[in-house]
Formats: structure tokens, C-alpha cells, sequence
């Protein structure tokens, strides 16, 4: 699915990995850690596409969907629950190409988008996108609730609920606890747990860690070190390196 074959990367002047290898296949859930300064999250901006490595080469599966939380928080007038379902923009051009079909009356054409809404599975978009908001802690009348009338940390929620709700492969995720109370972070716990997708996570949260990861890659030394267990093994790990 994800293939990093060879890969050195520079931070300016500053080798942060060199010769690296790394195959992520589906449904795996893997935590990426390691001391400050170590690469974790120039890694996790290489695996986005924002940062070309220096030398070597990362590949792709053709049609990998990635989704990751925003950190831009917009300040619009829209009811919370339609925010989260705007994420996934083929579900909103596939019903903006509907509405203009029925104006014109063009049968086939609105026969075709029904089925594409369909194999999408639109028409429950709405109970999926509430019930993700409810395990984050919104109640019915939140959901209505215009996102620039919410505060910062709801409007976070927002944009995990986002992440959430894209259809994808596999979940980015750069310390999504920081700045989350306790309640919100267990909330995210039990959404990653229920998340059928792969997920790579860069966090010092052992909470979150612990309930959600099953492998770790290590950085240390300018190489990663592929190990699995626990929180524990880790601090081992850690000890040696």
C-alpha cells in the first residue's frame, strides 16, 4: 500500500533519515514515535506529500485514499453535521450534479447519479456523520449549531469528525490529542478503535497509543526500527537507543 524504498531526508543541512525502508500494507495500525527532534513529523509530511525526500523514492497503491485532520478551523455560518459531511466532496458533487439534472429534467442523467450516490453509500451520510459526532461528544441540538458559534476545541472535533467521516484507506494522524481534554482524547480512542482503515499515528499519548496500536516504528539514529508490542516495549526500545 505504502512503500518507502531507500529514502533519505534532509531538513536543511540536518540528515534526519537515511537509507530507509518501510512497507505500511491495510489495516495496519501503526504508531510512530521516538525522541524530539527525531523525524516523526517530517516523516509524517513526507507520507503526505508536502516534504520530497532527498534520495530514494516513496510509492503509492494507485487509488490509496489518505485522510488526515485539517488544522485550519473555518469561521463559517454552516450547522456542525453538514460541516462534516462537506468532507467528503465527491458525496457533494455527485448531489450538486443531481440538483442541476432534475432542473433540467434529464432523466438519464439523474438515473445515473442516483446509483453513483448509491454505491457510495450518500443516502445514510447524515446517521453515519451524527453518530461520529455523537462519539465525540456533540448532543442533538450541538449538531445544528453553526460552526463559528462553537468554540476552538469543538470546532477540533469538528475537523477529527471530518477525518473520521472521508471515506479512506488509511488515517494520518500528527499528535491529535494535543490541546483535547481528557474526555475528547478517550472520545478519539474509541473513534480510532472503531476506524476499519490503516492508520499511522505520530504521538507521545500512551493512552492513545496503547488502546489503538498494534506496531510501533521507532525512529532512532536516523533509521526506523519496525518492532511489535507495547507502550513498555517501547521505553525499552528507548533505553537502547
Amino acid at each position: 500500500m505504502i512503500t518507502l524504498n531507500d529514502i533519505t531526508l534532509h531538513r536543511g543541512r540536518k540528515i534526519l533519515l537515511e537509507d530507509i525502508k518501510l512497507a505500511f500494507f491495510d489495516q495496519q495500525k501503526i504508531g510512530i514515535i521516538g525522541k524530539n527532534g527525531c523525524g516523526k513529523t517530517s516523516l509524517f509530511l513526507m507520507l503526505l506529500g508536502k516534504l520530497e525526500p532527498s534520495l530514494g523514492s516513496l510509492s503509492l497503491s494507485s487509488q490509496l485514499s489518505i485522510a488526515t485532520i485539517e488544522q485550519e478551523i473555518p469561521n463559517i455560518h454552516k450547522p456542525a453535521l453538514e460541516y462534516v459531511i462537506d468532507a467528503d466532496l465527491r458525496l457533494r458533487d455527485y448531489e450538486a450534479d443531481l440538483q442541476t439534472a432534475e432542473q433540467t429534467q434529464d432523466g438519464n442523467k439523474i438515473a445515473e447519479l442516483y446509483a453513483a450516490l448509491q454505491d457510495i453509500d450518500s443516502f445514510t451520510a447524515t446517521t453515519r456523520a451524527a453518530k461520529i459526532l455523537h462519539g465525540l461528544g456533540f448532543d442533538d441540538d450541538a449538531l445544528a449549531r453553526p460552526v463559528n458559534d462553537l468554540s476552538g476545541g469543538w470546532r477540533m472535533r469538528l475537523n477529527i469528525a471530518r477525518a473520521l467521516f472521508i471515506p479512506s484507506d488509511v488515517l494520518l494522524l500528527d499528535e491529535p490529542t494535543n490541546h483535547l481534554d481528557l474526555e475528547m482524547r478517550d472520545a478519539l480512542s474509541l473513534a480510532l478503535q472503531e476506524y476499519i482503515g490503516g492508520v499511522i499515528l505520530v504521538s507521545h499519548d500512551k493512552h492513545l497509543l496503547r488502546t489503538t496500536i498494534n506496531e510501533f516504528i521507532l525512529i532512532a539514529n536516523k533509521k526506523l526500527i519496525s518492532f511489535a508490542g507495547d507502550i513498555d516495549d517501547y521505553r525499552k526500545k528507548m533505553i537502547h537507543n
